[in-house]
């Protein structure tokens, strides 16, 4: 999300979206800023991702970890990050 300055929206990542951007580990890492809002489908019978307990320190930012239902796919997502359900 870090393309410059100002707020950034991802309106609707899903996990073919993850699928096709990744390697063979299937992890995204999604940096941003406070105002920047990423949409995911996180609640309903056809949720995709699920916010895991733990979180992820990498070169001093703090990601949550969400995790595909279906799948070993991962999204570290800054925790400045607003996550808004889709």
């Amino acid at each position: 999300m870090q393309n410059g300055s100002g707020n950034n929206d991802l309106d609707n990542l899903d996990i073919s979206d993850v699928l096709n951007m990744t390697d063979d580990d299937n992890i995204l890492k999604i940096l941003g800023d406070s105002g920047d809002e990423l949409g995911l489908n996180i609640t309903g019978e056809d949720l995709e991702w699920i916010k895991s307990d733990s979180q992820v320190t990498e070169d001093g930012e703090e990601f949550d970890v969400w995790v595909n239902s279906s799948s070993d796919a991962k999204l570290y997502v800054d925790d400045d990050i607003t996550i808004n359900d889709i």
